[in-house]
């Protein structure tokens, strides 16, 4: 994604810069996210339409670029409010991977695309997370793959015949522009490291799925106690969770380029294209805080940026490329601390 460390690291000095912000307000009621499984159709109805929602409006002119990563698609100003937040993802999220800034990072930027959600489409909910450990075994047929309803799922695997664009559930009609207009795709692929870097992904025949069982998400939660460096960086590693749970579901879910992208570069972060990315994400950020509770003394307070943003502290700000309130690495911190205020079932 980036020509040398030395960019990636110049990119992130860009965040040492320290915040001006007032002081949060107090979290007395914080919402409760709960489980995609849990769900009433109602209330699953109510987050796809929000969606669905978002697409529908207007692009935001105050969107900006900030870190202009190689391989960055041109800003559709005819495009969406919702290819916007896809946007500011391609631009801002490279220098955030396997750095301490990951967590962080995500956790603002799902928490601002939920806000979104209700002041501009009234959804009424909160941001639902996907216990994929539960799926993790017969990924092929989980549950939120099966779900065809058109109001109420997310819809299954997209059809060869087509790209791999899905026809089915709420999003069948669902459009994205980047990298370029296309419907969104998926293309389940079970071990998807073949064809890739060994340098990056040494283990060539691993099976995404092993990744994230239930296993594995105890250890995320359990083995790294007090150092949050260590647990980031296995979460986010190229044959972590994280990933593999991008790159089995395939198609814009693991940034592949459609047929008919002319000049794209793959991995090039509209992975969020996919509906999907947000109860993925919000499931991610349940194990961080999951592993801040595990052990509160020495685990919830615990930032490490990383060698490559060393700059960057507690104080520094975000980067929101103009479309959302920004605020310091150290407010998102405790979900319950002010600026955030809402916790997990």
């Amino acid at each position: 994604m980036f020509s040398s460390l030395s960019k990636l690291s110049a990119l992130v000095a860009v965040l040492g810069i320290a915040s001006t912000a007032d002081a949060s307000p107090t979290c007395t009621k914080p919402a409760v996210r709960k489980n995609w499984n849990t769900l009433s159709k109602p209330e699953k109805t109510d987050f796809l339409n929000s969606i669905k929602c978002l697409a529908k409006l207007p692009h935001n002119p105050a969107l900006k670029t900030t870190f202009n990563p190689e391989g960055l698609p041109k800003r559709n100003e005819s495009g969406s409010f919702y290819d916007d937040i896809i946007f500011m993802h391609m631009d801002i999220s490279p220098p955030m991977h396997t750095q301490g800034l990951f967590l962080p990072w995500h956790r603002w930027y799902i928490n601002a695309f939920e806000g979104a959600l209700k002041d501009k489409c009234g959804f009424k909910g909160t941001l639902p997370y996907w216990d994929w450990t539960k799926d993790a075994a017969d990924f092929e047929h989980a549950s939120v793959y099966m779900d065809d309803d058109e109001e109420s799922g997310f819809g299954g695997w997209g059809d060869p015949k087509q790209d791999f664009q899905i026809t089915t559930g709420a999003f069948k009609d669902f459009h994205v522009s980047y990298p370029n207009y296309h419907r969104v795709r998926r293309n389940f692929t079970l071990q998807p490291y073949f064809p890739l870097s060994r340098s990056e992904y040494p283990i060539a025949d691993l099976k995404a799925n092993e990744t994230f069982s239930a296993t594995e998400v105890q250890r995320m939660i359990g083995d790294f106690d007090g150092d949050y460096q260590a647990m980031s960086q296995y979460i986010d590693a190229e044959q972590g969770a994280r990933w593999a749970v991008h790159l089995i579901a395939g198609g814009d879910f693991a940034d592949a380029c459609p047929t008919n992208a002319v000049g794209c570069t793959p991995d090039t972060k509209w992975s969020a294209n996919d509906p999907l990315f947000w109860i993925h994400h919000a499931f991610l950020d349940k194990i961080w805080s999951d592993w801040q509770n595990h052990n509160v003394k020495d685990n919830f307070n615990t930032f490490a940026p990383g060698a490559t943003a060393k700059n960057t502290t507690k104080n520094s700000m975000m980067v929101s490329d103009g479309m959302f309130e920004a605020t310091t690495f150290g407010n998102v911190i405790d979900t319950k601390g002010g600026f955030l205020c809402y916790t997990y079932e």
